[in-house]
């Protein structure tokens, strides 16, 4: 019975962490820590999945992190769509024509001035998300990549052991 449950707390772990990402990733400003906890999911997910040790739980993991992830970035994604739009309407709504001298020495439309400069912090914040979900697929290739030429390098070195204790059966 030991021997059966050995090895599952990845799985668990990787369940667990799923749920509480997919729980937190709904939610905008903390649903930062529905990457986290995601991110390890996987991980722990993919780590059980390869040891074959909990395999129904690591699977199920591995689901519900990709979910949060997802979830967490369209979330994210739709609460910066709304900020800048909000924005826009409340620089747009400023009543009256004013001006500004900008950095150039330059007077400038304030409306205009405003509303540039909000779309830039939108492009920017846009950007740097999409290099973040970039880096974070990177790293998940990475990891996987890993994991596949440990499993492949373990097999290896099994046959190569069985190839000693038991000459001419291993093959």
């Amino acid at each position: 019975m030991e021997n059966e449950n050995k090895g599952k707390g990845l799985a668990v772990a990787s369940l667990v962490l799923g749920i509480v990402a997919l729980l937190l990733c709904w939610i905008p400003i903390i649903n930062f820590m529905a990457y986290i906890f995601g991110i390890l999911a996987l991980i722990f997910g993919i780590i059980a999945v390869v040891k074959k040790a909990g395999l129904g739980l690591g699977i199920a993991g591995i689901i519900l992190a990709l979910l949060a992830l997802l979830g967490a970035y369209n979330i994210n994604k739709k609460a910066a769509e709304a900020l800048e739009q909000g924005l826009k309407d409340w620089a747009s709504s400023i009543s009256g024509d004013f001006t500004i001298t900008n950095d150039s020495g330059e007077e400038v439309n304030g409306s205009d001035w405003l509303n540039s400069l909000i779309s830039e912090g939108i492009d920017e914040m846009n950007n740097q998300i999409q290099e973040g979900v970039s880096e974070f697929s990177e790293g998940v290739n990475q990891v996987n990549e890993d994991l596949q030429e440990g499993l492949q390098e373990g097999v290896e070195n099994i046959n190569e052991g069985l190839q000693e204790v038991l000459p001419g059966e291993a093959e």
